[in-house]
């Protein structure tokens, strides 16, 4: 597509002071903007019902059909506040392509001699054609322009509502990833057939069940001795205990007590599950952002399934280096989720719990630059203070939604779970690596946890990128990232994706069956 050709001339006809604003701002920028489009344009942000309007709101119907959800994008009284950003998302970019498709560029400015008044008006009627072809459908911009636009419009409309209630620790701001953006919504993963059926977790529905019921049965373990009445606590007196006579027996038994050995019960945690995820990738990382990717596809069905367990106090929290953590609970509100298998969560109904989930746009912001460690630091101990200080900012939203401290969390969950994902680290055996999160971690955990550990390297000249994956319990991943030049380059990423997240669903719910501390 060539250059647009050039064509300056001053506007036929009045226009308000507002639309005369508008067009003068985008002639600045060399950006064409005709009288009628630029009125248009004013009377759309001046709408109280921007999703409502004739022309420039088909924008938001190209940013539903792209991320494939069923309803808006957002609510009227909340896309009310990201209407300043929508001339430098959306206008500009339409009005550039348009310019280019068109083939003409016409600027209107002040003071300028009518030059060819007929062929500006031409070039302004294509330039106006061009623009509303490229409103009226998702593939003239291209699907990942509008995926991206939608969720930057998203979070500067929950930046401005965050900012207007004065929770000011959450306002922000930050620009969406349109990389990571695209991949969550146009690629999903694909799984293998034969993969699909999971294995079932009786055990696991059967602890939370009994927990729920109130039953405490005995962990098996002897704390020590104590005087006990109860008649349940017979099987474990002592031996000295039960050789005296019957009567004595009976006496100390109804007046004094038995000693028996004490045996605690069963802890009942007020959570479930903690599955934290440790992102130490910078922002320019291609794998780490896939990873980020499969985590946000599995996080929404870990929910499914979590809830299916009876688990539904579980959480599920995203902490990546230059951004602010993410907490998933696994509380469902959508209706008819609770029988769906979670691996045949797919087309849009996948796109509307991504969007319900509170994960969406929050989750796809670039992360800010991390000040790299001072020369001379040894890597092992710049890498472990990177990790604790990944654990303490994952878990401090949490911390302040339950006004707890963040030290003694983590016990509030019967089980925990930790993955950490990173760049090929200064050392590569799983066993050495877990013992340095254990130790680096160490009391922060709340008791035992369930370890697994995510490194890739880059690949060198022609050799493609490897991923590996370790877990405890021996649960090994080895995958290559597919090249652009493979065929066909989509199919491989999906299957890529499908088994990425397949394994970082089973290694979170193999921690269910981690023994408490």
């Amino acid at each position: 597509m060539s250059e647009p050709r050039l064509i300056i001339s001053c506007e036929s006809g009045p226009l308000g002071t507002g639309a005369m604003r508008l067009r003068d701002a985008f002639a600045q920028r060399h950006v064409p903007l005709s009288g009628a489009l630029a009125s248009m344009l004013e009377r759309f942000l001046a709408s109280r019902q921007p999703l409502l309007d004739p022309f420039w709101g088909r924008a938001f119907g190209c940013m539903a059909k792209s991320l494939g959800i069923s309803g808006a994008v957002g609510g009227q009284s909340l896309m009310l506040n990201a209407r300043l950003r929508f001339p430098l998302i959306v206008a500009e970019p339409v009005l550039r392509h348009a310019a280019r498709r068109a083939g003409l560029l016409p600027l209107a400015g002040h003071g300028v001699e009518p030059v060819e008044p007929e062929a500006f008006q031409k070039a302004q009627a294509s330039l106006e054609l061009a623009t509303q072809a490229a409103l009226a459908d998702p593939e003239v911009m291209g699907r990942p322009f509008w995926v991206h636009a939608a969720l930057d419009l998203l979070q500067e409309a929950h930046r401005l509502a965050t900012a207007r209630a004065r929770t000011s620790a959450a306002a922000a701001s930050g620009e969406c990833d349109p990389a990571l953006a695209a991949l969550i919504f146009l690629h999903p993963p694909r799984f293998d057939l034969a993969r699909q059926h999971e294995r079932p977790r009786r055990r696991a529905r059967q602890v939370s069940a009994h927990r729920r019921a109130g039953i405490r049965p005995k962990e098996g373990g002897v704390a020590g001795i104590h005087q006990s009445r109860s008649l349940e606590d017979l099987p474990d007196g002592l031996f000295s205990e039960m050789i005296q006579p019957r009567m004595l027996l009976a006496n100390k038994l109804l007046h004094e007590g038995l000693l028996v050995r004490h045996r605690p019960p069963r802890r009942d945690p007020r959570r479930d599950l903690l599955a934290v995820a440790l992102q130490g990738a910078d922002r320019d990382d291609g794998m780490g952002l896939l990873v980020k990717a499969a985590w946000a596809d599995a996080a929404i069905r870990l929910r499914v399934a979590l809830s299916q367990m009876g688990l539904a106090n579980s959480d599920l929290v995203w902490s990546q280096q230059g951004c602010d953590a993410t907490v998933l609970d696994c509380q469902l509100s959508e209706p008819g989720l609770g029988k769906l298998p979670p691996l045949l969560i797919d087309g849009r109904v996948r796109a509307d719990m991504l969007m319900r989930s509170r994960l969406l746009p929050g989750f796809a912001v670039l992360p800010g630059r991390t000040a790299s460690p001072a020369p001379g630091t040894d890597p092992a101990s710049a890498e472990a203070a990177a990790v604790l200080r990944l654990w303490r900012a994952g878990l401090a939203p949490l911390a302040a939604a339950r006004r707890r401290d963040p030290a003694g969390l983590a016990a509030d969950y019967g089980r925990r779970m930790v993955l950490l994902c990173r760049p090929a680290p200064w050392q590569t055996d799983w066993s050495e690596l877990r013992a340095e999160m254990s130790a680096t971690l160490g009391r922060a955990l709340g008791g035992r946890a369930h370890m697994a550990c995510l490194i890739w390297r880059g690949g060198a000249g022609e050799q493609a990128p490897e991923l590996s994956g370790f877990a405890d319990g021996g649960k090994e991943l080895h995958l290559t990232l597919p090249q652009p030049s493979d065929e066909p380059g989509a199919e491989a990423l999906a299957e890529f994706m499908g088994t990425l997240v397949l394994w970082m669903m089973d290694v979170t719910l193999e921690a269910l069956d981690v023994a408490e501390a």
